[in-house]
């Protein structure tokens, strides 16, 4: 089914959180989303790298991620 999203991305240090950089558009798709995403957790950071891995893969169910 058809959607529409918006995300929201900032960056947060010491000196404070970034202003959000927002992507807000239609996504044609032929596929839904999952019913449900695991929250990430951070890896491993170095003040400038970071990563982020989920506990589990998500559901693909409704098509791939």
């Amino acid at each position: 089914p058809n959607r529409n999203y918006t995300s929201f991305v900032w960056a947060e240090n010491s000196a404070g959180r970034s202003e959000n950089a927002t992507f807000s558009e239609q996504c044609i798709t032929d596929f839904a989303q999952p019913d449900a995403i695991d929250a990430p957790a951070s890896l491993s950071q170095n003040g400038t790298i970071f990563s982020l891995t989920f506990s589990n893969e998500p559901d693909e169910v409704n098509g791939p991620v």
